[in-house]
C-alpha cells in the first residue's frame, strides 16, 4: 500500500475554470429571464403586472442568490487548490 496522495492540479483547475463558465452562463441566463420579464411587464397592466413583478422580483432574488452562493463555493475552491499546491511545494521541498 502507497502512503502517496497525487493531486492532477491542472485538470482540478481546468475543471474549476470550466464551472466558472458555466457560472457565468448562468449569469447571462439571468440577463435573459430579466429581459424576458421585461418584455412581458410591456404587455400586462393592473393586476397582472403587480404578478407579473412579484413574480420577476422573486426569481430575480433565487436567481441572484444562487449566482452568489456558487461564485463563492468555486472562489473558496480556487483558494483551497492554490494552498494545497503551496503545501504539496512545501512538503516536497522538505519545508513542511
Amino acid at each position: 500500500m502507497s502512503d502517496t496522495i497525487l493531486h492532477s492540479y491542472g485538470s482540478i483547475f481546468d475543471h474549476l475554470d470550466s464551472n466558472m463558465r458555466n457560472l457565468n452562463d448562468a449569469m447571462a441566463l439571468r440577463e435573459e429571464v430579466h429581459g424576458v420579464f421585461n418584455s412581458l411587464a410591456d404587455l400586462h397592466q393592473g393586476e397582472h403586472a403587480q404578478a407579473l413583478q412579484a413574480h420577476h422580483q422573486q426569481c430575480s432574488q433565487q436567481m441572484d442568490a444562487t449566482i452568489c452562493d456558487i461564485h463563492a463555493n468555486l472562489n473558496h475552491a480556487v483558494d483551497n487548490q492554490y494552498q494545497t499546491a503551496s503545501l504539496d511545494q512545501q512538503l516536497a521541498a522538505g519545508l513542511g
